[in-house]
């Protein structure tokens, strides 16, 4: 089936190939939204207890068979989007993508949410400004708080045997 779509793909044109992806993409963030919302009231209505299962965690893995990061990954973002249903119109724009919202979603307080609306950067500027992004958000100790001051300690002294004039010493100064 893969060579049949690389194979039908390699006879579009230029400008069509670009139009499909766009698309594709803009779907993509469309599905992603609907899952999300989906996982929301799964977890809200506790399904997964009642399919047998401990946990939502358990349930993705092992009933919609997602990797353990993927489950994660949305469900934090599900109970985000329960706490502020406005992650849900962000990631149907493209504004943010789940891992944004993941580290934004501990931090978010209603006016944090507005005003992330209006400045959060797009879901497709690569992954290092994701953390950047977030790290304004909720920025942790500055690093001069995080460094630890240790006490000088002057070197021990050396004896005369231990000093590199002599040959014993030297031996080791020496390149092979």
């Amino acid at each position: 089936m893969q060579n049949d779509i690389l194979a039908s793909l390699s006879r579009l044109s230029d400008t069509d190939l670009v139009a499909r992806l766009k698309g594709l993409l803009a779907r993509e963030c469309d599905v992603t939204t609907q899952v999300i919302a989906h996982l929301a009231e799964l977890d809200t209505r506790d399904v997964f207890l009642r399919e047998g299962y401990s946990s939502l965690f358990v349930y993705c893995r092992d009933a919609l068979g997602l990797s353990e990061w993927e489950a994660y990954n949305r469900i934090e973002v599900a109970r985000a989007a329960r706490r502020f249903p406005v992650t849900l119109d962000m990631l149907a724009s493209g504004a943010v993508n789940l891992t944004t919202v993941r580290l934004l979603a501990p931090n978010l307080t209603p006016a944090k949410s507005r005003r992330s609306r209006r400045s959060s950067p797009g879901c497709r500027r690569g992954r290092m400004s994701r953390p950047r992004f977030a790290g304004f958000r909720h920025p942790g100790p500055s690093l001069h708080r995080r460094r630890r001051r240790h006490p000088h300690q002057p070197s021990p002294r050396r004896t005369r045997s231990q000093s590199p004039s002599t040959p014993h010493a030297c031996r080791f100064l020496r390149p092979p």
